[in-house]
Formats: structure tokens, C-alpha cells, sequence
């Protein structure tokens, strides 16, 4: 992967990142895992698998009180034949689009909404929206709704995919200028509520800073 970042202000406060990766990606399948009502004739009774090169690409600005970026991956990986792997899906390209901004309430206060919208033509359109609250530059505590929408049509797909929504509840906390901690619990509260206990996740980043180096808003983008 490789960012290149340009200035677009004196202080560095307001940058402009460009990125680029490529990579490779395996695919496979283990035919003894499928249990079809109706057998194929061809169904692999076996592991098969393929590499192929991949890319991604993405763009992301940000300042002090917003940001925002889109993304794209499965580039190169999605336009090449794999036919003679008939049972392993071709995967998509995948696009990201996401935005946030920072409004403070008092000098204790921030509150951040943000939004997360997720494509691909394999599947249902997914949109993320997220607020937040920050107490002394100490502890973000908030959450998410996630939900399908409907951009363009897609009637190809499942009709109830689009209705299978879910939330999270987060929280994260900064014991140090460097160091933050979070935790979140993801549930799902649409068609498949009874089908699954939802997920915790904890995360914990550190930050390394080089001497001399202005870090932009290390506590909230």
C-alpha cells in the first residue's frame, strides 16, 4: 500500500491523501463442504483454489472539523477469467464512500455524525449511520444503524436482502494522548435477529509519532 499525502494549508491541519495497493487474492472452494438439494454434474468433489492480482484505490480529506473519502477494491481481481473454476465466485468490485464532521457543543462536548455507504453490484447496497459523543477529550461513547437502500435497481437480488438491518453500540476511551481502547457489540434487529447472538469486538491502537511531527486531531478522525 502507498498514501501520498499533500498540505493543502501551512499547519498541516487540512491534507489530501491519494492511495494505492495492489496485492493478490485467493479464492477457493472446498466441494466436500456442499450439500445440494440437487447435485451438479460437475460439482468439485474436492479444494479448489486460484490466485489472482488485485488493486484497490482510494482518496480521503480531512481538517480539523470534517473529513471525508471513497475507496475501491477487487479492481483487477473482478475482470479476470476464472471460468474454469465454475463454482467459485467472481468477486465484485466493492466501493466505500464515507463522510463525517465535528460540531462542539461546549468545551467539554463534541458530537460527531458520520456515515459509512457500502456497494456492490453482487449484493445489497448497505448504509451505515453513526453518532457520537466525546466527554473531555476522554471517552467517545455512541453508536450505529445499519441498514440497506436502494441507488439503483438491483432486482436481480433477493427481495428482503435490502431489510436485513442492525445496530452497535461503541465505546472508547483514551488513557493517554497515544493510546485508545474501544469496544462495540454489534446486533442484528431485522429478519435475522433470531439467527444470530451478535458480535463483540475490542480494539486497542497505539500512535507513533516522530519528533517534530504535527499529529491532526489525534482523538477524533
Amino acid at each position: 500500500n502507498y498514501a501520498y499525502r499533500i498540505r493543502l494549508n501551512n499547519d498541516g491541519s487540512s491534507r489530501l491523501a491519494l492511495g494505492l495497493g495492489v496485492g493478490m487474492v485467493q479464492l477457493g472452494i472446498d466441494g466436500s463442504m456442499l450439500n445440494p438439494n440437487d447435485p451438479e454434474p460437475f460439482q468439485p468433489v474436492g479444494v479448489q483454489s486460484t490466485i489472482l492480482p488485485d488493486a484497490r484505490a482510494g482518496v480521503y480529506f480531512a481538517n480539523d472539523k470534517f473529513y471525508a473519502g471513497f475507496s475501491a477494491d477487487n479492481l483487477v481481481a473482478a475482470y479476470i477469467d476464472i471460468d474454469r473454476y465454475a463454482f467459485i465466485p467472481q468477486p465484485n468490485p466493492h466501493f466505500y464512500l464515507t463522510a463525517g464532521a465535528l460540531f462542539p457543543i461546549n468545551e467539554n462536548f463534541l458530537i460527531k455524525p458520520s456515515f459509512l455507504l457500502k456497494d456492490d453490484r453482487g449484493g445489497p447496497t448497505s448504509l451505515d449511520v453513526n453518532a457520537f459523543l466525546m466527554v473531555k477529550e476522554f471517552l467517545w461513547v455512541g453508536g450505529s444503524y445499519r441498514t440497506g437502500v436502494k441507488l439503483y435497481d438491483k432486482s436481480y437480488l433477493q427481495k428482503d436482502l435490502s431489510q436485513r438491518n442492525s445496530a452497535v453500540a461503541a465505546i472508547q476511551i483514551f488513557p493517554s494522548e497515544r493510546l485508545r481502547i474501544g469496544y462495540g457489540y454489534d446486533f442484528s434487529i431485522g429478519p435475522l435477529q433470531g439467527y444470530s447472538g451478535g458480535t463483540h469486538e475490542m480494539s486497542i491502537a497505539y500512535s507513533f509519532i516522530r519528533p517534530n511531527i504535527r499529529m491532526a486531531t489525534p482523538r477524533v478522525f
